[in-house]
């Protein structure tokens, strides 16, 4: 027995490192979440200085104890953080360690190869570098077309924010690269049945990009594009026959395409689906369906729809009023970015008792670690 004496020491010394080792991995993980989500509303709040320390130190962290596809998260906002100091070189640096990082880790991380080229075009933009600008461009267009094809890859409020994002990029991009040869190619496309040729046909016209404003020859290839399960295009139909674009109004039509774009998960269109049952606009007016596609779109981090939310429990429609619960969603659409829940909030805050305002803040903190964010005491 003495001779296995030193032996089963040494294992039992090892296993004990071991389980230390995974306890202080685990420990640190929750502690870079927390710095990383401080790191983007100091970010949110202007204070940049405290945005990057604090992003930094989840970088240092995250070196040693965590995953390159989620350390690229970090890399990412810091490279944002940097870009508003306009301290370009830095930050296009830690842009493409990035999107090198997105890249490797395939599909599940689509999405944010998106968001690491957006963040490209716009640090080649501010460094006046236009040609780098529109290389990162053409790709991003490339990336989130891809996605349209593949709608269960990658997060689907972030790719319909950028796509937003991109299709006002188009306007000045279009004018300035689009040749004859592109847009002829494209429509080759389009009538051979590309969902995605026909949408983009659709931008053009609907813009008048290479292509003169026709809101008429918009529907028409909408509609294409859209019997073919185009989720985008389903959406933009039913903002088409919403405002009588190219097409006489028609709010039963418009919510039957917000309708198959909303099952579809689209946060948009089930944004657009909660108005329409708040406005009595081709349906009955309804707050109980309003309040359950605004709560699908907030849950896919729609700023508008949480700001929904708050004023639904406000107002009291639909749900029983609870001003609690109305500061909560508001805070949570303000860290989103909304600027009509940033003006609100402190109001509907200063609305309640001292105690009703230390509840107010306990049940944004729960709403905010919901969602996987911390909440900052105003």
């Amino acid at each position: 027995m003495g001779e296995w004496k030193p032996l089963l020491v040494f294992v039992l010394s090892a296993v004990l490192v071991a389980i230390a080792y995974f306890g202080w991995h685990v420990y640190q993980i929750p502690r870079i979440l927390k710095l990383q989500e401080r790191g983007v509303q100091f970010s949110r709040l202007g204070q940049l200085e405290e945005s990057e320390d604090t992003l930094r130190k989840a970088l240092m962290l995250a070196g040693a104890h965590w995953d390159e596809a989620n350390t690229a998260h970090i890399l990412i906002n810091l490279a944002s953080t940097l870009r508003l100091q306009e301290r370009w070189e830095e930050a296009e640096q830690y842009a493409e360690r990035a999107l090198g990082l997105f890249r490797k880790h395939g599909d599940p991380n689509s999405t944010m190869v998106a968001v690491a080229l957006d963040s490209l075009v716009e640090i080649n933009a501010g460094q006046d570098n236009s040609e780098k600008s529109d290389i990162y461009f053409k790709e991003l267009v490339d990336v989130l077309q891809e996605e349209e094809t593949n709608p269960e890859q990658g997060n689907p409020y972030l790719r319909d924010s950028l796509r937003e994002k991109v299709d006002d990029l188009l306007v000045t991009y279009y004018k300035a690269n689009l040749s004859r040869e592109d847009v002829d190619q494209l429509f080759d496309s389009a009538k051979s049945g590309d969902a995605n040729a026909q949408f983009r046909l659709h931008e053009l016209y609907m813009q008048g990009l290479s292509v003169e404003q026709d809101y008429v020859a918009a529907l028409e290839w909408v509609r294409k594009s859209a019997a073919q399960g185009h989720t985008l295009a389903e959406f933009n139909l039913g903002l088409m026959y919403a405002h009588g674009l190219g097409v006489e109004q028609d709010f039963k039509e418009a919510v039957a395409w917000f309708r198959r774009a909303a099952e579809k998960e689209n946060a948009d269109a089930q944004y657009s689906l909660g108005i329409s049952y708040v406005n009595g606009d081709g349906v009955p007016q309804y707050y109980t369906q309003a309040f359950k596609w605004f709560m699908l779109a907030a849950d896919q981090g729609l700023a508008e729809a949480q700001w929904s939310m708050s004023v639904i429990y406000y107002e009291g429609q639909g749900v029983p009023s609870d001003q609690i619960e109305s500061y909560a969603w508001c805070a949570l659409s303000a860290a989103s970015g909304n600027e009509q829940a940033m003006e609100a909030c402190n109001t509907v805050l200063n609305s309640l008792s001292i105690l009703q305002q230390g509840q107010a803040h306990q049940r944004a903190e729960k709403l905010f670690i919901k969602y996987g964010r911390e909440y900052l005491y105003p």
